[in-house]
């Protein structure tokens, strides 16, 4: 067998290239995801353990726990072996890794045979090489050394501002906001400066850091900065606080570029003070994500000073993250005026906004709206070779892709966002796009896949001490494992973030974890705990819409564990009801088969039917295969009450033979299994069983159904090795098991 190229199945890997070909395309591929499925091919006869790839791969370093898996993935990418199960790269849990592929002697086939199999749309038009030579800076939140409560507006506000005039200079790169403040929170809130220039270096790729302390003497301020890179301190002086800003930009181009030119302005600064004071506060308010605080303070502004152009962009953005509907009319002015006046990169930003809002609209037109958008910044971005403008409107495509379920788009993207990304040293950027890539994987209907990505990210996170990041994935990664049966695995994640939420202070997350668990209860039939449960959503407070939908969606389900299905199912149509107010509609999603289960229970079939009705008529979800599942589930749960089994029977073996992967495919089957042993016909019980893995072992239904089809097989012994309190009526019941 020629040993300098290995063909395998729709593969060729060319050892002295270091090239791989699937289907006839060149696929770009990094040094260590080749040089571990060279490795592994070579070694195929037997499995390579993870210490062994490490010592061989990696001599004399220490990687991250999650490096092995991250190339294998993107060995498996190349390869296309990244379906639901993995064919080529077998895992042995526990142990490494496997090449399982047969290699093929002889010639490939043509690539002109290989084309001609349909191949994916293009989702964006080709970027240019990643530019290099961008300076990364962090410009850290100004400590407010005055005394002065009212100056408060100085650790974001005044930064933002600085930021800006920063970021208009194309030579330099300043990460965003959200993801700075992510880096600084692994510190105690009083850590001195140099720590928090160090962790900006570390984790955001930083070449320089910039710590700014501002204090005043007498009727002047006082701004002293220190550069990472650079010895001693700076000081400034000035009677007035976003001009000194102003200066500070200046000094700080000049010192980290070599030169003495001043940043462009992008029209921030105002000969008026409190103009100045005014837009410094919207930009703090910004920062904090208190948008309509924001939006209020510029204005403002532009009461003052309408043609104010980095007041009106920032007005936009603020608009545009309310989905409020002036966000068309001010973009699509402010769009003209920018190209008016040649300037191409606030006409990226403007774009973007655009999309952003249109996007909210989630209608086919808006969704058209917002792609035109992302198409145009895009192509802005690589004529500017704007490198991180790219990534951003590429996120938000991505996320339009998916909910159009264009997965072959979005996956496309994704790899964009890969290649571009690989670019960068920021750990946080890094962890927060494998984020977004195990998202992607479970909308696609790969859950394992997602899962894989997530615990990877659980130990970066983890590793680095990213608080906020580590609690998201770790409840994030809640839907892959239920969807998996991983009951066990998605309780002690959800369990782990509750309070990291409440260290951190972190409403949001604190009230999602108290979500995720109340559902995850519910399914356990953990009563003790979901009250538990309930006394600490008591303790919280919040004005926020969302989070008060997060707690009434928890008491929903807290109440249905109490029997009391009529007020579960009043509590979840309030849920929902601010859910759609806020365009939160995937969260609609999750909670309207379980009101429908809840009217159903509570004798409201007419109420139950007539919600399942309109649940397909809601934008964006009516061809939603997950939602189609769990309300065809919903309607075998009717049918059953109403006494007909056969109607029960034939709608939830269509949802186990057409859902995809997860919890509602999962519960067709186990409630099939039931109504199937229950009328005698065990091989089509064990059909339906067959593959369900650890929801027969973690889930008290499958807990329940398999001991019920091992006693009905004559195997009672085994029917009673079964935990301790799982259920094994041996009478038929007035509902399915998974309802009770």
């Amino acid at each position: 067998m020629d040993e300098t190229c290995f063909r395998f199945e729709r593969c060729e890997v060319r050892l002295a290239a270091r090239e791989i070909v699937l289907d006839g395309r060149l696929q770009p591929v990094e040094p260590r995801p080749f040089d571990l499925l060279v490795y592994l091919i070579h070694r195929r006869d037997r499995v390579v353990t993870k210490d062994e790839l490490l010592d061989e791969l990696w001599p004399g370093q220490c990687p991250s726990p999650g490096v092995i898996a991250r190339a294998v993935m993107k060995a498996r990418q190349c390869i296309g072996d990244n379906g639901r199960v993995a064919r080529l790269i077998k895992t042995v849990h526990g142990t490494g890794y496997r090449f399982t592929g047969s290699l093929l002697q002889g010639e490939p086939p043509s690539p002109q045979a290989l084309q001609a199999r349909p191949q994916p749309p293009a989702a964006l038009p080709a970027s240019r090489p990643v530019p290099r030579g961008r300076v990364p800076l962090a410009l850290l939140p100004f400590e407010n050394s005055t005394g002065q409560a009212d100056l408060d507006w100085i650790e974001l506000g005044l930064m933002s501002m600085v930021a800006r005039a920063l970021e208009s200079d194309p030579r330099l790169q300043l990460p965003e906001l959200s993801s700075l403040l992510m880096a600084l929170q692994t510190l105690a809130p009083q850590a001195p400066p140099e720590q928090r220039m160090e962790v900006a270096t570390r984790l955001l790729g930083a070449r320089h850091a910039v710590h700014v302390a501002v204090s005043k003497e007498h009727d002047q301020y006082v701004l002293v900065y220190t550069v990472s890179s650079q010895p001693g301190q700076q000081r400034l002086v000035g009677p007035e606080l976003t001009g000194l800003g102003q200066r500070l930009a200046s000094s700080l181009t000049a010192l980290v570029l070599d030169g003495d030119a001043a940043p462009a302005s992008v029209g921030y600064e105002s000969a008026d003070p409190l103009v100045n004071e005014a837009l410094a506060r919207a930009l703090q308010a910004s920062g904090e994500h208190r948008w309509r605080t924001a939006v209020n303070l510029f204005k403002v502004v532009l009461d003052i000073e309408p043609l104010n152009t980095g007041a009106q962009l920032e007005y936009l953005r603020a608009l545009s993250f309310l989905g409020d509907e002036a966000a068309f009319s001010l973009g699509e002015r402010l769009l003209e005026q920018v190209r008016s006046a040649g300037q191409p990169r606030l006409a990226i930003a403007v774009h973007e906004a655009l999309a952003r809002a249109y996007n909210n609209r989630l209608s086919p037109q808006g969704l058209r709206h917002a792609k035109a958008h992302l198409a145009e910044a895009m192509r802005l971005a690589d004529e500017l070779n704007q490198t991180q403008e790219r990534k951003s409107a590429l996120r938000v495509l991505i996320g339009i892709l998916i909910h159009e379920r264009d997965f072959a788009a979005a996956r496309q993207c994704l790899d964009e966002m890969e290649r571009l990304h690989d670019a960068g040293g920021d750990v946080v950027e890094h962890v927060r796009f494998l984020g977004s890539f195990g998202l992607a994987a479970m909308a696609m209907g790969d859950p394992q896949r997602g899962l894989d990505i997530f615990r990877n990210v659980i130990g970066l996170t983890g590793q680095h001490r990213l608080q906020d990041l580590h609690a998201m994935t770790l409840l994030n990664a809640v839907y892959p494992c239920v969807d998996l049966g991983l009951l066990d695995e998605a309780v002690r994640n959800s369990e782990s973030a509750l309070p990291i939420a409440q260290s951190m202070r972190n409403l949001r997350l604190r009230t999602i974890a108290i979500e995720r668990l109340s559902l995850l209860y519910r399914q356990r039939r953990s009563l003790p705990q979901m009250r538990r449960l309930m006394a600490e959503a008591d303790q919280v407070e919040t004005s926020a819409p969302v989070q008060n939908a997060f707690l009434l969606t928890a008491r929903g389900h807290h109440a249905a564990c109490e029997g009391a299905h009529e007020q579960a199912a009043d509590m979840l149509d309030k849920a929902m009801a601010i859910f759609r107010d806020s365009e939160a509609l995937l969260y609609v999603r999750d909670a309207i088969p379980w009101r429908v289960i809840s009217l159903a229970l509570s004798g409201q079939t007419e109420a139950a039917e007539t919600a399942r009705a309109q649940a397909l008529e809601l934008p964006g979800l009516g061809d939603d295969p997950t939602l189609h599942a769990a309300l065809g589930h919903g309607q075998a749960l009717m049918a059953h009450l109403r006494g007909d089994r056969e109607a029960a029977r034939r709608r939830l073996g269509d949802v186990a033979a057409t859902a995809p992967a997860g919890m509602w495919r999962a519960y067709a089957c186990l409630d099939g299994a039931w109504l199937a042993i229950e009328d005698g016909e065990l091989d089509a019980a064990g059909t339906l069983l067959a593959g369900l893995g650890p929801w027969l072992t973690q889930h008290p239904v499958g807990l329940a159904v398999q001991a019920r089809f091992r006693y009905a097989k004559g195997d009672c012994a085994a029917a009673l090795q079964a935990p301790q309190g799982t259920p094994m009526p041996l009478e038929p019941v007035p509902v399915l098991p998974t309802a009770l």
